[in-house]
């Protein structure tokens, strides 16, 4: 089954133009898009991931409190795998990140230099590769070992002697070509089809209109979200639709958002403005400051902006 998702619809983080000596990313061969995002690299001190609410502690209540190390990380429809290597390139520890629904604040905890090696996944991906099915996790930074074994035992030690990013990146996508020759048996057809038939949508139609045009019922099809993504149809489709939005507030900074309103089904502008910082954390203004202010050069990736 050809999966082509990804040539209607990409992410963005909350800094996609922030690239630099400290951050970068590069998108993998092209028959790879549409199973992974991007491989990524961040070179840093040591830090821990430090999670907020979306009610009762909101992000946007710290925004101004910012130091120049800290960053948001939103809910991008994707999963990591996390790879922290020390000074000398040392393998140190191997995660999984599932799907986020709410925003997270990474904050520096010590001086300790570490580079940390990303590959992102879109979320209805992640699951063909791994030997685990997710099973309802979410928000959740897991051992990576029970999830990908055959990894852990051969690719991540592999990524030992690669010293630079663009030759852990040049591994990673050789290593992963080979694997999506074996994925077809994995890749389960109503899964796909469904999240197809959201990301046509941009998150915008109604569930039950949905179900309606897959030839599975309901519960088979939250089954399948359940044990394949970690959340539900309409959780993911409000992230989609989110991140079209946002992505749309990224390329014109200044558009109606009375349009935008109507283009992504809100009831009003109140309810779209509650939304956004549901998932961001901070209200429209704030994020595009944030988004902004650390502007550096184009890349690849910012094709979905142009």
């Amino acid at each position: 089954m050809k999966i082509t998702q990804n040539d209607i619809f990409n992410t963005q983080t909350a800094q996609p133009f922030s690239l630099d000596s400290s951050y970068c990313e590069v998108l993998p061969d092209k028959e790879l898009r549409p199973y992974i995002r991007c491989f990524w690299q961040q070179v840093s001190c040591n830090s821990f991931m430090k999670k907020f609410g979306t009610h009762e502690e909101n992000i946007h209540t710290d925004f101004h409190f910012f130091s120049a190390k800290q960053k948001i990380i939103i809910p991008d429809a994707c999963m990591d795998i996390i790879l922290k290597f020390d000074s000398f390139n040392n393998l140190e520890s191997a995660h999984f990140c599932t799907i986020d629904k709410t925003p997270h604040i990474f904050i520096p905890e010590a001086d300790k230099q570490e580079t940390v090696f990303g590959i992102r996944f879109f979320a209805w991906t992640a699951g063909f590769f791994a030997a685990e099915k997710i099973n309802g996790i979410s928000g959740k930074t897991l051992d990576a070992e029970p999830f990908f074994p055959v990894e852990t035992k051969n690719f991540f030690k592999e990524l030992e002697k690669a010293t630079t990013f663009h030759q852990k990146a040049d591994f990673a996508n050789r290593y992963f070509l080979e694997k999506i020759s074996l994925l077809s048996f994995c890749i389960n057809p109503n899964l796909m089809n469904f999240v197809t038939d959201m990301i046509k949508a941009r998150g915008s139609q109604k569930i039950q209109d949905i179900f309606q045009t897959v030839q599975k019922s309901e519960r088979q099809i939250q089954r399948i979200f359940k044990e394949q993504i970690g959340i539900s149809p309409k959780s993911l489709s409000s992230i989609i639709r989110y991140q079209n939005l946002w992505c749309d507030l990224l390329k014109n900074p200044s558009i109606n958002i009375q349009d935008l309103v109507f283009k992504y089904d809100f009831f009003d502008q109140s309810h779209l403005t509650e939304n956004f910082r549901h998932h961001h954390g901070m209200n429209i203004r704030q994020a595009l400051d944030y988004a902004f202010k650390k502007r550096t050069i184009h890349t690849e990736l910012d094709f979905p902006l142009q």
